[in-house]
């Protein structure tokens, strides 16, 4: 079978797959790790290479001309808060995304990232309001996706 259309199928079918549910993921180095290296393994076996022949994953990425998996996630996630964020009625999406966490004592050490730290990062503490003008909250999206 031809690359393009291996590459059309990875798109449309494995790619989904791969980052189903991604709007919900905090990106911790952990979780871009396995993404780009589950995708990296999915484009060798499309051209049939095998690891030990060392071909650089850029030379791989040149070939099938494949999506990034991890930008195509970050920006599923983008386009996300910007929904949630726009919302006008009291959805449980949008209670969930403005709670704070329990009151109380944390545990020692560092805190655990967030959903919205990311988002913090690029668009400020006040996203929300940024993300109600979508030309500007597009504008961002390039930012965080290549973050």
């Amino acid at each position: 079978m031809p690359v393009n259309i291996k590459t059309k199928v990875m798109t449309s079918c494995l790619l989904p797959c791969l980052t189903y549910a991604c709007q919900t993921w905090n990106y911790t180095s952990k979780i871009k790790n396995k993404i780009t290296t589950c995708q990296h393994g999915i484009e060798r076996s499309m051209l049939n290479i095998k690891k030990i022949q060392k071909i650089r994953h850029n030379n791989i990425r040149k070939i099938t001309k494949a999506k990034d998996a991890l930008n195509y996630a970050k920006k599923l996630k983008w386009k996300w808060a910007g929904h949630v964020a726009r919302l006008e009625d009291d959805r449980w999406t949008s209670r969930i995304t403005k709670w704070k966490g329990p009151y109380g004592k944390r545990l020692q050490g560092r805190p655990h990232t967030r959903w919205e730290d990311e988002i913090i990062k690029i668009a400020g503490p006040c996203w929300p309001q940024v993300a109600q003008d979508r030309d500007v909250w597009n504008s961002l999206e390039e930012a965080f996706t290549f973050n």
